[in-house]
């Protein structure tokens, strides 16, 4: 799956990032607008999910504005 993702904190603020344990990263962040591969999806004891884009570096569902799937048969 394709991501794009955008900060809820505005278009030109970046975007944050996670470790496994969805603990915030405070050496890496990714740019709002920008799209990424995900292969793994994590979730919060609430439910919340995070998805992967790097080796443990994720990204909130709620900062996702888009997804796209391709298929091939």
């Amino acid at each position: 799956m394709i991501i794009k993702v955008q900060s809820l904190d505005g278009a030109n603020e970046s975007v944050k990032v996670y470790d496994h344990n969805l603990v915030q990263r405070t050496d890496v962040s990714v740019a709002s607008g920008t799209k990424w591969a995900t292969d793994t999806e994590i979730n919060t004891s609430n439910g919340m999910p995070f998805l992967r884009i790097a080796t443990d570096q994720y990204v909130a569902m709620y900062d996702v504005v888009e997804q796209s799937f391709k298929a091939t048969i």
